[in-house]
C-alpha cells in the first residue's frame, strides 16, 4: 500500500492537488473495493450472511461491518501518511526499478478490476444455492 500511495502522491504532486489528501483517497477507494470482494466471496461461500435474505442482520448491522472498518482504516491512512511519513516514502521508492516497470494506469484500474471481478464473481456463482456450492 505503501508504494501505491507513493506512485498517486506523486501523480497529484505534479498537477498540484493536494497529493496526500488525494493518495489517501485513493487508497480508501481501493481497501474497499477490497472490502467489497471480501464480502462477495463471504457472501457466496456462506448463502448470504451479510445479504437481504439472512433475516437475523438488519440492514443497518451490514452497513456497520462493512463501514466500521473501512473509517478505521481511513483514520488510519490519515494518521499514516503524514507530512514525515511521504518523505521517507520518496526516500525510499524513488529509485525503485518498479517506477518504470508498474505504469501509473495500471495502480488507477486495480479498484475497478476489483470490484468487475467481484461483479464476474456474483455472476457466475451468485445463483448457487447451497453454501461452499456443494
Amino acid at each position: 500500500m505503501d508504494y501505491i500511495f507513493y506512485r498517486i502522491y506523486l501523480f497529484y504532486k505534479k498537477k498540484d492537488d493536494s497529493p496526500v489528501l488525494s493518495g489517501i483517497l485513493f487508497l480508501a477507494m481501493l481497501k474497499l473495493s477490497i472490502i467489497f470482494l471480501l464480502v462477495t466471496v463471504l457472501n457466496l461461500i456462506t448463502d448470504g450472511v451479510l445479504s437481504k435474505n439472512n433475516t437475523n442482520l438488519s440492514k443497518n448491522m451490514v452497513y456497520a461491518i462493512i463501514l466500521t472498518p473501512s473509517c478505521i482504516m481511513f483514520i488510519l491512512d490519515i494518521i499514516r501518511y503524514k507530512r514525515s511519513k511521504v518523505s521517507d516514502l520518496v526516500r525510499i521508492y524513488q529509485y525503485k526499478k518498479l517506477n518504470k516497470t508498474i505504469k501509473l494506469w495500471q495502480i488507477f484500474i486495480l479498484p475497478i478490476l476489483i470490484i468487475v471481478f467481484s461483479l464476474f464473481l456474483i455472476s457466475i456463482f451468485g445463483n448457487m444455492t447451497s453454501p461452499a456450492f456443494k
